[in-house]
């Protein structure tokens, strides 16, 4: 059986919101981004935007967009992740911890100075986010609402 996971990048700026996962029972003690599974009769944008209502109390009122689609497989588990990126406007509420029972610390982090106690496919994905928003903010002309992503990234992780 394939699972599917589904995630969201929340930026503002140069910093992404993570949380840190407690008395879950996987990965805890690892600040990771908002997600979860994908749920039936739900594309992953959808699942995206539900995670992050769930575990961060908002809804961006940007659309998220596609980074990365990685395929994983941890023990007898296979599926993809889908991880999406959504820039916070000014407008926005600012992400909460919705699920305290679950996570112990929220905050923002600045993109390429992550916490150490990430998942790998995390780390793998700061470098090129890094680089993007580098190349975003030396835009001058481009405002964030302007911005449109360069192809999305497809890698397999095992």
């Amino acid at each position: 059986m394939i699972n599917i996971y589904v995630h969201i990048a929340l930026l503002r700026r140069d910093q992404v919101f993570l949380l840190r996962r407690n008395r879950t029972g996987f990965l805890d003690g690892f600040f990771c981004l908002p997600g979860g599974h994908l749920e039936k009769d739900e594309n992953p944008a959808q699942g995206a935007l539900r995670e992050c209502r769930e575990e961060c109390g908002i809804v961006p009122s940007q659309s998220p967009e596609l980074l990365a689609a990685l395929r994983f497989q941890f023990d007898s588990r296979e599926g993809l992740n889908f991880i999406y990126r959504c820039f916070l406007q000014e407008s926005d509420p600012q992400p909460f911890n919705a699920e305290p029972h679950l996570h112990d610390r929220v905050d923002f982090f600045p993109v390429d100075n992550l916490p150490a106690e990430i998942p790998g496919w995390l780390r793998a994905l700061a470098q090129p986010l890094s680089l993007e928003l580098e190349h975003q903010m030396s835009q001058k002309s481009r405002s964030i609402q302007g911005y449109r992503p360069r192809t999305p990234l497809y890698k397999e992780f095992q």
